[in-house]
């Protein structure tokens, strides 16, 4: 997945869910940051389309195989059987950096997103809304299909799961379906995107069991 942190910290299209230091526009992402490729596993394979790798201690209870396990039941409520999604959790100090070197701001933040779609060409637009089941774009900027990197906040995700009562992997997963959305075109650039945004997060987590997270008293 993504490499060793350089001395600096986001992508093919980079988007942050914190308001402070954020970078709502995915941005360009050189190098896809995810290895080895997911088409295959050993055997040769379909792989999994959710991918987790952990660069830093993991909570308790364990994100590893809880987070993965529920994007992939997201996907399945989505009808998105094609997706491919690679996590990477990883701690301040490298979020940090990748957050400085694709987004040019300093310091942490929760998630980082990577468009890896290849780039849309004239030919294809034509096509998108069919991708979608239904032929409903999610978002106003989805270009069809999912392909993308995911960079997740371990340290982000404690302090955030303290301050609201929950487990950090459901924050963790928070981050995670946030990036997916990203990935289908939403953003957050106003309130009303912002709200709009925020709400189909909890939307979603509750069609998979887990709750409403982002604003949990409103569903309480």
């Amino acid at each position: 997945m993504v490499p060793p942190a350089p001395g600096s910290s986001n992508s093919g299209d980079e988007q942050s869910r914190n308001p402070a230091g954020e970078s709502d526009d995915p941005a360009p992402y050189p190098d896809d940051p995810f290895s080895p490729s997911p088409d295959a596993d050993d055997d040769g394979d379909a792989a999994a389309r959710v991918q987790l790798i952990l660069e830093t201690d993991d909570c308790d209870p364990p994100a590893a195989g809880y987070v993965d396990a529920m994007l992939e039941k997201v996907l399945d409520h989505l009808g998105l059987d094609d997706a491919c999604v690679n996590l990477m959790i990883v701690d301040d100090e490298a979020m940090s950096a990748y957050h400085l070197q694709y987004s040019n701001v300093p310091g942490t933040t929760d998630v980082l997103t990577f468009d890896m779609r290849p780039q849309e060409t004239d030919e294809d637009a034509d096509d998108f809304e069919d991708e979608f089941p239904g032929g409903e774009l999610p978002g106003a900027n989805f270009r069809g299909g999912v392909e993308g990197d995911l960079l997740l906040c371990m340290d982000e995700a404690a302090r955030q799961a303290a301050k609201r009562g929950h487990l950090v992997r459901d924050e963790l997963l928070l981050y995670a379906v946030h990036g997916l959305l990203h990935l289908l075109g939403e953003d957050d650039h106003d309130d009303d995107a912002y709200d709009r945004m925020h709400a189909r997060e909890d939307e979603l987590l509750q069609a998979v069991g887990v709750g409403a997270l982002f604003r949990r008293n409103e569903f309480e």
